[in-house]
């Protein structure tokens, strides 16, 4: 089951050593579990940790489990951005015995959020006015362009018809159009 899983699953001894690498993780990441077995994790990803390795080790060796975006290097030196969560995995006695690694290749979803984000920073920054409608006229966008053209606040626009920027008289070739 461990294998049909969407996400890599990796177990760490206590030196972050990998002792199980399923086949996702193969897909992931490149190396077979033959070349990973061993390793120490944040060695072989090259690792760009949001906070001190240190500190998450700690806190999951506390009890809690750590989440959060890891940078990670493949095999083939692509960089990757993965969501990570990390549980401590016990022995038979209850003694900590390693850390449980879970992680999603998240790296188009972030490359998407990037891209929406520069394109809202154009169009927000655009002295053009560019404003976004519902297929029934219903304003769902509104930039600083149209602010100053048509006079009306993001807070007065969005959410209301866009008969509202008709001149007078006009609404009705608004609604046809």
């Amino acid at each position: 089951l461990v294998d049909l899983a969407p996400a890599a699953i990796i177990v760490r001894d206590l030196k972050s050593r990998i002792t199980f690498w399923n086949s996702e993780a193969e897909k992931i990441y490149g190396w077979t579990r033959d070349e990973a077995l061993g390793k120490i994790t944040h060695e072989l990803f090259q690792t760009q940790f949001p906070e001190p390795l240190s500190q998450i080790e700690a806190e999951t060796l506390g009890g809690a489990s750590w989440q959060g975006e890891l940078l990670h290097t493949t095999k083939s030196g692509e960089r990757i951005v993965v969501a990570s969560r990390w549980v401590l995995r016990r022995d038979g006695q209850g003694n900590p015995a390693g850390f449980l690694e879970v992680n999603a290749n998240i790296t188009e979803r972030k490359r998407a959020e990037e891209a929406q984000r520069q394109l809202a920073a154009i169009v927000e920054s655009s002295a053009d006015a560019i404003f976004s409608k519902t297929l029934d006229g219903v304003i769902q966008s509104w930039n600083q362009g149209a602010e100053r053209l048509y006079g009306y606040s993001t807070q007065e626009a969005v959410g209301k018809s866009v008969t509202i920027l008709a001149p007078p008289g006009g609404k009705d070739e608004i609604r046809d159009i």
